[in-house]
């Protein structure tokens, strides 16, 4: 009788009116490929360089979930919040991480210390590490030794003091520079690894994120990142435009 009624329950919840849709044999082999309707074939590989590509591509994802959850809660689905916060979170800390290494890779390169077959950046999830180097640290990632003078924050230093005439807004104020360290480093302390809103749990099948943490305002954390935006915006762009020029200029 048990049996019965919940095979009854299982169907209800499962048969709707409308048929879902189901796998079918090779669906598969649709996954990864271009399509008839082209105007919906995404272009990977156009671009010899797709550290932009990747950047603006997580930057604008976090643009869209925001606004998808400032809507949601208008219309009175708060409980999307409660859900969006995840990949949220996520998008904008993988924005924040890919900012950081293409300012170090085009720093290196208007410096002239880009070598050849050199990504730019270090191969590290950690924020801080990528802003201001780990050397300093006694348990240092595993192979992963960032000294300062390589790290984005002394990069910026050197463009700044090395490109002031050309470019004085390229030489950034000491306090510019800390709050954004303040913003790392608080990034850091609930996600230092970039798995805390990937996955519930650790290795350790710990929480991945500190029962201490019991709200995040959406408002608020989208207020600061508009401010973190604009620092990562206009020093990538500032630094990008002396580089053209000085292309153009070698060339003439």
């Amino acid at each position: 009788m048990e049996e019965h009624a919940l095979s009854s329950s299982v169907s209800e919840l499962t048969n709707d009116k409308a048929p879902k849709p189901q796998l079918q044999k090779n669906d598969s082999a649709k996954l990864f490929r271009a399509g008839e309707d082209w105007e919906y074939n995404a272009c990977l590989s156009y671009l010899p360089d797709n550290l932009g590509s990747y950047t603006s591509g997580y930057q604008e994802a976090m643009h869209r979930l925001f606004e998808t959850i400032r809507v949601s809660v208008k219309q009175g689905n708060r409980s999307d919040l409660d859900i969006f916060v995840f990949p949220l979170v996520f998008v904008t800390r993988q924005y924040i991480e890919l900012s950081l290494k293409r300012l170090l890779r085009d720093g290196k390169r208007l410096l002239g210390e880009l070598q050849q077959n050199d990504p730019g950046f270090p191969a590290t999830h950690n924020l801080i590490h990528l802003w201001t180097g780990n050397e300093e640290e006694e348990n240092q990632e595993k192979g992963k030794t960032i000294r300062k003078e390589e790290a984005c924050k002394s990069f910026l230093c050197k463009i700044g003091k090395k490109h002031e005439k050309e470019c004085p807004e390229l030489n950034i104020e000491n306090q510019s520079m800390q709050e954004v360290e303040a913003c790392l480093r608080r990034f850091s302390e609930v996600d230092d690894k970039s798995f805390a809103f990937r996955y519930p749990t650790n290795k350790k099948n710990q929480s991945s994120i500190d029962s201490k943490l019991l709200h995040i305002n959406i408002l608020l954390f989208e207020e600061v990142m508009e401010k973190l935006e604009t620092f990562f915006d206009d020093t990538s762009l500032k630094i990008l435009l002396i580089i053209e020029y000085k292309q153009e200029h070698s060339n003439m």
